[in-house]
Parts: structure tokens; sequence; C-alpha cells
């Protein structure tokens, strides 16, 4: 019989390991929740745009999802389909677009921001977000350019 020498072993542990997380999320999350990137679609539907930061989505999905009774809801958005929507469905579409607009979300009832600069509001306005450099060097000094 041929020994497992521990080098064999933690080769062996290292490359099983991401598929065991995998396996354990999986078999962990209950019927009829959103995956990251079914949310990230939806947002992007949502929104109107396909340019959206999928960490901001992870930490929107995490706190829509820390709400027991959002997870069938928001499978349902996802659904293509669309089909019958009633108005929790609009509330929280309608959440999903105030938070990626303004950054800031709600998890066990505290506001919190996810984040300022890339709050889609300072692009729909045109303007930089306050505190942000988004122009070059000196940018400032500069007169504004006439909408």
């Amino acid at each position: 019989m041929a020994r497992l020498t521990r080098r064999a072993f933690l080769i062996v542990a290292t490359v099983l390991a991401p598929a065991s997380e995998a396996a354990a999320r999986q078999a962990a999350a209950p019927a009829g929740v959103i995956s990251r990137d079914a949310f990230m679609r939806l947002s992007q539907r949502l929104v109107g745009n396909q340019h959206l930061d999928a960490e901001t989505g992870a930490i929107y999905l995490d706190a829509l999802l820390a709400v027991p009774e959002n997870g069938p809801l928001l499978a349902r958005l996802a659904r293509p389909s669309g089909g019958d929507l009633d108005a929790t469905h609009t509330a929280l579409e309608r959440t999903i677009v105030e938070w990626w607009y303004t950054g800031i979300y709600t998890l066990h009832g505290e506001r919190r921001v996810a984040t300022h600069a890339g709050a889609l509001m300072w692009s729909a306005s045109g303007v930089s977000a306050p505190g942000a450099c988004a122009l070059a060097f000196g940018a400032w000094a500069r007169p504004p350019q006439p909408a």
C-alpha cells in the first residue's frame, strides 16, 4: 500500500478545498435564493446600466437576503418571464434601484454606505462625487465646461 506523504496530502487538500466549499455553499442555500450573477443581471435590467460593480452588488444582495422574505421575492424578480408582480415586488425593485443610485443600503435596520464615488447618481447627474477626483491633475484650476 502506498503511503500518502504530508506534502501530497496538503496538495490534494488544497486542490479539493474550493470544490468542497462550493458544494457546501450550494447545499446550504435554500431553494428560491438568487445567485450573485442573477442578482447582477436583475440590477443591470432595473437600473439600465451594464457596468455595475460586482463587489457592491454582493453587499446589496447579502443585505437583501438578511431579510428572509426577500429570498423568494428576488428569485421571482430574477426570472426573465416577468408575470404577476405585486406591490412587494415593486417595493423591492425600488429598493434595489435606490441602493444602486445612492450607494447606501440598510442592514438589520441600520443605514450603511456601500460606495460613495461609485453611486450611480453621480454619473446620472454628470458630476463627480464630492471628495473624489475624477479628472486630470490640475483640472480644478480651469473653469467648468458649459453643459
